[in-house]
C-alpha cells in the first residue's frame, strides 16, 4: 500500500510513494489527491490507510 498525503512532521509536504512499480496505474488518481490537498486543503477520498504514521509505533 503507497504512501499518499499529507506529511505529519511537516507543513506543506506531501507524500506520494510507495507503489511498488504500480505508480503508472495509479499515478493520475495519485496526482488528483494531491493536486486537491495543495490546492483545496482537503480531499473526499479517504486517506487513513495511506498515512505516513502507520509506520511508527503508539
Amino acid at each position: 500500500i503507497p504512501v499518499l498525503g499529507p506529511a505529519l512532521q511537516a507543513p506543506n509536504v506531501f507524500h506520494a510513494f510507495g507503489f511498488c512499480g504500480h505508480g503508472f496505474q495509479l499515478g493520475p488518481a495519485s496526482g488528483r489527491v494531491i493536486a486537491e490537498l495543495v490546492t483545496r486543503g482537503q480531499t473526499n477520498i479517504p486517506l487513513e490507510a495511506f498515512r505516513s504514521d502507520r509506520f511508527s509505533s503508539s
